[in-house]
């Protein structure tokens, strides 16, 4: 049986602005259903000012800080 991992779906600037912070969309979900809430968000918003991403439980989530 093979090991199921937990990741995190983030929200990241479209635009590499770095003073937007990071958001996390949701947390400890599988590979399957986080590529179905990836790809769903960045399709609804191909323009948008945010990029949808899958990453690994650790990542940290990048704050700006002026």
């Amino acid at each position: 049986m093979s090991e199921v991992k937990n990741l995190k779906v983030i929200a990241v600037s479209n635009y590499d602005d770095e003073t937007m912070n990071d958001s996390l969309i949701c947390d400890n979900v599988n590979e399957y259903y986080g590529k179905i809430i990836v790809d769903r968000l960045n399709s609804m918003y191909p323009e948008g000012r945010m990029f949808y991403k899958l990453v690994p439980q650790d990542t940290k989530l990048y704050v700006w800080e002026p």
